[in-house]
């Protein structure tokens, strides 16, 4: 009976040694992920050190008897739900300084946020270097003149072939902040016509090395194309 007794204490005594071990890995962990989700990327160390440690956390879990896993598991549920809010607070955070980092964009000196006219074919690079993706899939032609009505009080409309050529539609910018983009694949090649109520400033719709910047109006709005092609689709865009 002596025995026995001792080998439970001893039992016992190896049990808090890993219940011990095993909240000072999740504390460590938790403290790393912390770090990781603050300003600035975590040095190659650091991601190599938590690394060792969640290899060795699963290895106590892997030697864990059944018993004790149960119990295991609820004792760290507070602690992985502790986790999971901050990783939901640090995604708010980044979220918040992508939104602020996108109003220092528009910035003058007097710190006001304000808007500020581009050349067309700059705006244009920078879409097809961003990968030519439209903000706003509009794979139905009725919606395509819905938006168009709304943002800027006029019926525009697409031929059949306009509208198979036709992404989508982005808002990146333009000579005001109401201009809108409208985005085609020609050829595989990325073509894009803005539409705004005024016409642009003479000076952001300069023909650049290897684009061609065109211009017409449909009713009282103005659209220009900046297109790598030969071809316009201006042709494709009606007034309904």
């Amino acid at each position: 009976q002596h025995r026995d007794n001792s080998d439970r204490s001893s039992q016992g005594g190896r049990q808090r040694s890993d219940d011990d071990e095993g909240s000072e890995l999740d504390l460590q962990i938790e403290r790393k992920l912390s770090d990781w989700f603050s300003p600035g990327p975590p040095p190659a160390e650091h991601f190599e050190e938590l690394q060792q440690r969640l290899k060795l956390r699963a290895s106590t879990q892997a030697n864990t008897p059944p018993h004790r896993a149960l119990r295991d598991a609820d004792q760290h549920q507070d602690g992985s739900l502790r986790r999971r809010s901050i990783l939901i607070v640090s995604s708010l955070a980044a979220s918040a300084l992508i939104a602020i980092a996108s109003l220092w964009y528009f910035q003058d000196d007097n710190d006001a946020v304000v808007f500020r006219p581009r050349p067309l074919a700059m705006v244009y690079g920078d879409m097809v270097h961003l990968g030519f993706e439209p903000y706003y899939v509009c794979d139905d032609l009725q919606r395509f003149q819905d938006v168009m009505s709304h943002r800027h009080g006029q019926l525009l409309s697409l031929s059949n072939e306009g509208n198979r050529l036709m992404l989508g539609l982005s808002y990146p910018g333009g000579w005001t902040p109401e201009t809108t983009a409208i985005l085609f694949q020609v050829m595989d090649q990325p073509v894009v016509v803005f539409v705004d109520k005024s016409p642009p400033p003479e000076e952001l719709i300069l023909n650049t090395d290897g684009l061609s910047v065109r211009q017409t109006t449909i009713g009282q709005l103005s659209l220009v194309e900046v297109s790598p092609l030969d071809n316009s689709v201006l042709n494709l865009i009606v007034r309904e």
